[in-house]
């Protein structure tokens, strides 16, 4: 009989060998006979004996509910890989023993349910959660401190606020309710008493201060400019020195009736229109650097108040005796008509940048120029402005251009900013600038008259 085989009978009664020495495998009888089979399915048995369950042999139908205990699942063997997301449920955790600390930080609101939160310390850190006691007690100190100290920002809210007010009203009597313009309160800051207000309780302050009724239609009818709304100088008064103050180069006065002006200089004025007369009173001088000219047709006369009077000189004196008569003095040769001359300003004048302009009114013979000069500044000893004539015959010899500042810019001019007359020629005059140059973007006024024979 060879290694590892066992004699087993047959059907015959005859014995057979049948090997039993396969690795694992058993003498298992199949209802006839015995054969020698290799284990195999869930479990595993070795050449020692030792049989194995089959890994993932055992599911769950395989195991009875209720059966497995703590003590049949080794230690650590159950990990994260082993649990099914999503399995385990509130039954599942030992929640008495679990501390919240132990979870890692919400990344979402947490939603408590209408359910408070109890047992928590008073805060130390700004985001710190508070307690009811914790608020109460804090907000009784700082409400009372606040009333006391006269504070508004915090509202009252508990029995300590309300201690805080006692103290406040308890010495003040009651008042009649009433709307007035003036109220009177305690050092406690509480009203004792309430009136109308009169202007002995209006403190005047820096740019502020009460008017009345009157005064406030005063104020309301005065524009602060002058565009026509004062009616009247009815009450103005003061003295002439103040007056010499007040009044600058470029104020005027119109008199409409026979008033008249007494110990005043009148600089650069023309009577209008020509037919007009200038009455020089006894007495009167013109003195040096001073010109008087009449302008208009011949035979124009000056008559003097009596039967005689002179005309003086600083060199010798002129006497005339009863009514004299003079020649007028004019520019012949020139027509004044209604034409306007024309004129062509200079780097006098304009200069670059923004453009000067220029405005040219009146006659041949005399008129106005208004120049806004330009926004680059106008060049020194240079050419303002050529005027040329209109319908002119030719500009006679003698004849000269006499040039009067009309508005402040040009009163003020020194005599070496004062433009002067450049030229002369057979078709007008040239006016130029000094040997200092005008302002720029500056609007200056001149008068000009043509005189001479």
């Amino acid at each position: 009989l060879a290694e590892g085989n066992i004699w087993v009978g047959d059907a015959t009664g005859n014995q057979v060998a049948v090997d039993a020495s396969g690795l694992g495998f058993m003498l298992i009888g199949d209802g006839t006979t015995v054969n020698s089979v290799d284990i195999t399915g869930d479990i595993d048995v070795s050449t020692t004996g030792d049989a194995q369950i089959q890994a993932d042999a055992v599911t769950s139908s395989e195991i009875a509910l209720n059966t497995i205990v703590a003590g049949d699942i080794a230690t650590g063997a159950v990990e994260t890989t082993e649990i099914l997301d999503g399995t385990i449920d509130n039954i599942d955790l030992n929640k008495t023993n679990i501390p919240l600390s132990g979870f890692g930080a919400a990344v979402a609101s947490v939603d408590l349910g209408s359910q408070k939160i109890i047992n928590l310390l008073n805060p130390t850190l700004a985001q710190d959660a508070t307690t009811k006691n914790y608020v109460d007690t804090y907000a009784d100190g700082k409400v009372a401190d606040a009333i006391t100290n006269e504070v508004t920002t915090i509202a009252p809210s508990q029995n300590a606020v309300f201690d805080a007010l006692a103290l406040k009203t308890d010495a003040n009597a009651a008042i009649v309710g009433a709307q007035k313009t003036k109220i009177t309160y305690d050092a406690k800051g509480l009203v004792t008493s309430g009136t109308d207000a009169t202007t002995a309780d209006i403190a005047a302050s820096a740019n502020r201060n009460y008017v009345s009724d009157a005064q406030q239609i005063v104020i309301g009818n005065t524009s602060g400019s002058n565009t026509g709304d004062q009616t009247s100088i009815v009450g103005i008064s003061g003295t002439t020195a103040q007056f010499n103050v007040a009044l600058t180069d470029g104020d005027f006065a119109t008199l409409a009736g026979s008033e008249n002006l007494i110990n005043k200089t009148i600089n650069g004025n023309t009577i209008t229109p020509y037919t007009g007369t200038l009455t020089i009173h006894d007495g009167k001088v013109l003195t040096i650097n001073n010109t008087l000219s009449f302008v208009g047709g011949e035979g124009t006369t000056m008559t003097f108040p009596a039967l005689s009077a002179t005309i003086a000189r600083t060199d010798a004196g002129q006497a005339f005796t009863g009514t004299q008569t003079f020649e007028l003095i004019t520019a012949k040769g020139l027509n004044g008509g209604g034409a306007v001359p024309t004129g062509v300003m200079g780097v006098g004048a304009n200069n670059g940048g923004t453009p000067a302009t220029q405005i040219i009114e009146g006659t041949n013979l005399g008129g106005k120029i208004t120049i806004t000069t330009s926004s680059t500044i106008p060049d020194a000893s240079s050419i303002v402005t050529t005027i040329t004539f209109a319908n002119f015959l030719s500009f006679p010899t003698g004849c000269s251009v006499q040039l009067q500042p009309g508005n402040p810019a040009a009163a003020v001019l020194s005599s070496t900013t004062k433009p002067y007359i450049f030229s002369t020629s057979s078709t007008g005059f040239v006016i130029g600038s000094n040997t200092t140059n005008l302002s720029l973007s500056t609007e200056y006024v001149w008068y000009f008259q043509v005189v001479g024979y």
